[in-house]
């Protein structure tokens, strides 16, 4: 119904894997994932959360910098660290990253 609207009213090309309608527990868009808040007489509000594959990249860049088989001086891997998780911090500061998609 709407990729026949998207396709034939508007005339935009559309890919019918991408131009769905999905909950927002099933959607994840640029890294970012949603679930539901759960707070009594709220109900269909949803909070933004890093998704999975986001939060898996996150961890694995750090387990690759910590690595002791990488030849690289204390102060050097505690520098990149820093970097990365302050790069972290700021692109992921508006969401709870208490709860994962």
């Amino acid at each position: 119904m709407v990729y026949n609207f998207l396709k034939e009213k508007l005339k935009l090309p559309t890919g019918k894997a991408k131009s769905s309608i999905y909950r927002p527990v099933n959607f994840e868009l640029l890294g970012h994932g949603f679930v539901p808040i759960y707070k009594k007489g709220v109900k269909g509000h949803y909070q933004l959360v890093v998704a999975k594959k986001s939060w898996g990249k996150f961890k694995r860049k750090l387990k690759s910098i910590t690595k002791k088989t990488k030849p690289m001086s204390l102060f050097e891997r505690l520098e990149w660290l820093n970097q990365v998780c302050r790069g972290w911090v700021v692109n992921w500061l508006l969401i709870n990253t208490l709860f994962q998609s």
